[in-house]
């Protein structure tokens, strides 16, 4: 047998002797069983369903856990840490907002020139200019010229030609503003009693004319933000000398110089109170045939409280005028009831004013003879007003006071009529007046506003040349910036007249007026105007013997840039 096969035949051996073993340990595990289980007799069992256990089957083991008793010997520790300043390894860089594309503002049309004519030979020539936005300053400057020739109306002539410059300088936290003007009316006296027209012959143009030319002068000076001591302060001077050039050798010339000064300086304290103080000084210098010097100096010292709701106002207002010294209330207060929707207010005035030449001519152009007077007047007030939303707003307000040297408008002379400066010695006025208004962003505008008062003079007498109603309304209807609508209409209560000749009181027809325009934007730099005025043909002005146009058609156009 070779060495190969005797490899075979050992492992032939050591794999019998394996298998045999194996067998052995088998037929032991399996027998041990059931040695020990002789004795268990066999039963069958029959399974119904799978068996599930159910929880109130279950054995409940009561447990009742406690904690441990607390440890008294123990002492809380107590822990004092100081404050410090952590340094940090690096300085966090600065958050940048990105950026975004600048959007171009629209270019403004600041600069507007209006031109035109109409019925009665009158041309009309306006200039509007001005520098548009600006965060630093603005300026502007403006000039127009009006004239009319009357046609069957002798001497009815009128003209109007001025201008103004005028600007405004913004820096840090003040407002640097000033502007001057010039303004030249023509006027003629004439009132000329109808049944004697002939009369109106004798006279010429020159002899009749009422001329007045005015210069004006205004600066200011004031804080647009809060400041940091919460100290508030407005200056304003304002200026006018004006001349009153008659015909030749009719009447006498008339000069006035006027200036006014004010200061109002405030301090808040603690954002609801308010103590303020305001100073004025006033000088006219009239001169004529013989010169007048008027002095007015005020201090009125007051308190205002601004809190939510409620605004107070107390304070006394001292002055000395000519000499004299006057010491008058100075009251105001007001509540919010329904937010801006009604707020209701009271309050009481008293102070005085001159009457300078310039406001009786602003009332009667037709003034012949004036004098200087001041006038005082302590006044009760109250009322209601208001705003719903950004359309609607009014304002109601009854009063009722006093006033001294009140100027009415005696008549001398009947052709022509000729009037004077009368000042009633005292009066007793009460007055109501009414203000609501609506806009519509651009669209609309409307305005109401009407005045009505009664007066209580000695000897039953009347407001000579003051009407005792008033009501005015006024509408512009936008279309889209193309066509724009525009409308006026003005009512009044006929004015009563004094002729000084014969004492002879006269009340006057009430007066309607209207008056229609329309603006047409042919392009982005022209457009055309159109106005009809006087559409009633109202005959009567407030001014006895002082007839008015009949109806005025006026046009033009508009150049924009």
């Amino acid at each position: 047998m070779n060495r190969i096969e005797r490899m075979k035949a050992q492992q032939m051996k050591a794999s019998k002797g394996s298998k045999a073993i194996a067998s052995f340990l088998i037929a032991f595990f399996f027998s041990i069983p059931s040695f020990a289980q002789q004795n268990i007799k066999s039963e069958e069992v029959d399974v119904v369903k799978a068996y599930q256990p159910l929880l109130a089957d279950a054995v409940k083991i009561p447990l009742h856990a406690e904690p441990a008793p607390v440890d008294t010997a123990m002492q809380p520790l107590k822990y004092d840490v100081k404050q410090h300043v952590v340094s940090l390894p690096f300085t966090p860089s600065e958050i940048k907002p990105l950026a975004l594309p600048q959007q171009e503002q629209a270019q403004l049309q600041n600069n507007l020139i209006k031109a035109g004519a109409g019925t009665q030979l009158t041309p009309l020539f306006e200039v509007y200019l001005g520098n548009g936005r600006s965060d630093k300053y603005s300026y502007g400057a403006n000039f127009h010229y009006l004239s009319s020739h009357a046609t069957g109306m002798d001497y009815q002539d009128v003209s109007h030609l001025g201008g103004n410059v005028s600007g405004t300088s913004y820096f840090k936290s003040t407002a640097l503003s000033g502007g001057i003007g010039y303004d030249q009316d023509v006027y003629h006296f004439y009132g000329f009693d109808p049944a004697f027209t002939d009369t109106a012959n004798q006279f010429s143009k020159d002899l009749l004319k009422n001329q007045f030319q005015n210069f004006s002068l205004n600066l200011g000076l004031g804080n647009t933000k809060p400041t940091k001591s919460e100290v508030d302060y407005d200056f304003q001077f304002r200026f006018h000398d004006l001349r009153r050039k008659p015909g030749s050798g009719m009447l006498d010339d008339l000069k006035e110089d006027y200036f006014r000064f004010d200061a109002r300086l405030g301090k808040t304290i603690q954002k609801v109170h308010h103590a303020n103080l305001d100073l004025g000084f006033e000088r006219e210098n009239f001169s004529s045939s013989m010169d007048t010097a008027i002095d007015y100096f005020s201090i009125l010292p007051n308190y205002e409280y601004r809190k939510a709701k409620l605004f107070l106002k107390a304070g006394v207002n001292l002055e000395i005028v000519d000499g004299g010294f006057m010491v008058n209330p100075v009251a105001e207060g007001s509540y919010e009831v329904i937010g801006d929707y009604l707020i209701p207010y009271a309050g009481i005035f008293g102070g005085s004013s001159p009457n300078t030449l310039k406001e009786v001519s602003d009332v009667n152009p037709f003034i012949a003879y004036y004098a200087p007077a001041t006038s005082e007047v302590l006044e009760g007030y109250g009322g209601v007003k208001g705003s719903y939303g950004n359309n609607i707003s009014y304002n109601a307000r009854l009063s009722y006071g006093k006033q001294t040297n009140v100027p009415f408008y005696h008549m001398v002379g009947e052709n022509p009529s000729l009037f004077t400066t009368y000042y009633y010695y005292e009066a007793m006025v009460l007055r109501f007046r009414m203000e609501v208004g609506y806009k519509q962003s651009e669209r609309l505008n409307l305005l109401v506003s009407g005045e009505t008062s009664s007066w209580d003079l000695d000897y039953d007498d009347e407001p000579i040349g003051i009407p005792k109603s008033k009501l005015s309304f006024s509408a512009n209807y936008n279309i889209q910036n193309k066509i724009i609508f525009t409308g006026d209409l003005f009512l009044q209560s006929g004015a009563f007249a004094f002729n000084e000749t014969d004492s002879v009181t006269t009340q006057m027809k009430g007066r309607i007026d209207v008056n229609l325009g329309a603006t047409y934007n042919y392009k982005k730099n022209i457009g055309f105007w159109v106005s009809l005025n006087n559409i009633t043909a109202s005959k009567q002005r407030e001014w006895y013997n002082y007839p008015t146009y009949g109806l005025v058609a006026m046009g033009g156009v508009l150049l924009k840039f």
